[in-house]
């Protein structure tokens, strides 16, 4: 919504003057009718035309309400101590592989890491050791995960070696931490 507000309000601009604008002119002059004309098909449209918007408008608040249900529980996740070893407030181990670059700047921010330390699996290759978090549901998948258009690129199943150490409705946390603790970077694998 916020990157269409310019374009509405030009729109809306342009609209008004189609509607309105010929109130300006002299009555009687030869253009007067043929914008009364104009203006009752611009508003027909507009008629035809707002139905169709409040349905797209609706389906757009719904798709922002689940990716915002997404992002929620990845801050629960965090919030509720499953990145971090026990007790402490170091994470577990690094890097931190997600299943693409959305979840990047979010985890570094939550973690107070850096985002180098959050690897996209979707971008780079996936690290042999650290944490992998994978969506626990389809729903996750189609409401902050996938790239329609390139579905291939997106690995959602830790490599061997990963077990699981925490879960909610949308996520899976698995870890493979070597042993002493954490590292900053772990050596890489060709893929899962």
């Amino acid at each position: 919504p916020r990157y269409t507000m310019l374009a509405a309000a030009i729109l809306f601009i342009f609209t008004a003057a189609a509607v309105l604008g010929w109130r300006l002119l002299e009555p009687g002059h030869r253009l007067r009718r043929v914008w009364q004309v104009a203006a009752a098909i611009t508003v027909a449209l507009w008629i035809i035309w707002l139905p169709n918007q409040y349905d797209l408008l609706s389906t757009v608040d719904q798709d922002l309400s689940d990716q915002a249900l997404v992002e929620r529980d990845l801050e629960d996740l965090v919030d509720d101590g499953a990145f971090y070893a026990n007790g402490t407030d170091d994470v577990r181990c690094l890097p931190i592989s997600a299943p693409n670059h959305r979840a990047v700047p979010r985890l570094a921010f939550w973690l107070d890491i850096k985002p180098t330390d959050v690897v996209s699996v979707a971008a780079e290759q996936q690290p042999r050791t650290g944490l992998f978090l994978a969506p626990a549901r389809e729903f996750t998948i189609e409401n902050f995960i996938l790239d329609p258009g390139d579905e291939t690129r997106t690995v959602t199943r830790p490599p061997s070696g990963f077990r699981e150490v925490a879960r909610n409705r949308s996520w899976i946390l698995y870890s493979n931490c070597p042993t002493g603790g954490s590292t900053g970077n772990a050596p890489l694998s060709t893929g899962p």
